[in-house]
């Protein structure tokens, strides 16, 4: 049972921790350049990836990190962020066998 509750607690903080990854940040990319930029977004969306025109497009994010041949990390970033989605239907469907066993048991 204990093993269950930490990783009912691991879960817990790690499943809200990817949701705010999802949302506030984004890979920017552009046309013209192979310079792709890690940004933290003002304003949260599900869609992680932008391709801008010009560099003043950059003034509406704040830029985490960027290189010419994709940023440091950038494979765990987008596995993180496929494997957030997937790992909130497993947690949302975990919680939903959990309360239908529970109601069975009640009755």
């Amino acid at each position: 049972m204990a093993c269950c509750n930490r990783s009912f607690i691991a879960v817990a903080f790690v499943l809200p921790l990817l949701i705010l990854g999802d949302l506030f940040t984004a890979e920017i990319t552009q046309p013209d350049d192979s310079t792709s930029f890690l940004v933290l977004k003002k304003s949260p969306s599900t869609n992680n990836k932008y391709t801008i025109t010009s560099p003043d497009h950059l003034n509406h994010y704040w830029v985490i990190t960027s290189d010419e041949n994709g940023f440091a990390g950038r494979d765990i970033y987008h596995f993180l962020m496929h494997l957030e989605w997937h790992l909130f239907l497993m947690v949302l469907l975990a919680a939903l066998y959990y309360f239908v066993n529970s109601r069975k048991n009640n009755f």
